[in-house]
């Protein structure tokens, strides 16, 4: 009895921490992460489809790393050079007009790098603030052979970031 009891009770707790914290999160889409190149020359190229979140949510679990080394980098420098308000200012100014597909991706991205939402909508102002910014290619429908989408992001830190840039091609993705 007093085995049983010893058995008994921790299985219950678990169950009832298991229920209490609710459905685990399912995400769909598909995510992988190639290396293409060497040294000076390398290229992260991310493999991700599906729903704007769950491409979001791929891109920031495959690559926590490099995304929470790029954009506290960046970001820290950006609000030196900007305030460190002007960029919450600025986002809170653009948000009505941001498509909710955009608002989506970040919110994967933040849910799956571990990266403050309000970090990654922050940076995303800064080309509205600065001749600071990314560049990026995208394409869809006939204009890629299989009919996705194709997107290439190159994210240049400013001056003085050191190694923080990050280029990111992300290829097989699935317009929504």
């Amino acid at each position: 009895m007093r085995l049983l009891s010893r058995c008994l009770f921790p299985l219950i707790c678990l169950a009832l921490i298991a229920v209490m914290a609710g459905p685990a999160l399912t995400v769909g889409g598909y995510g992988t992460v190639r290396t293409i190149g060497s040294g000076d020359d390398t290229v992260l190229v991310l493999y991700a489809g599906g729903r704007p979140y769950e491409i979001g949510w791929w891109q920031g679990t495959l690559l926590r790393s490099e995304v929470q080394d790029n954009i506290s980098t960046t970001l820290a420098i950006a609000r030196a050079q900007v305030g460190p308000t002007a960029l919450r200012t600025t986002w809170n100014l653009l948000a009505p007009y941001v498509p909710q597909e955009f608002n989506d991706e970040l919110q994967g991205l933040a849910d799956g790098s571990g990266v403050p939402l309000s970090d990654l909508q922050d940076l995303h102002a800064l080309p509205d603030l600065s001749e600071f910014h990314c560049s990026a290619f995208n394409a869809f429908g006939p204009a890629t052979a299989a009919g996705g989408q194709a997107r290439l992001h190159s994210h240049h830190s400013p001056q003085g970031a050191g190694e923080a840039a990050l280029h990111v091609a992300v290829a097989g993705a699935r317009r929504c």
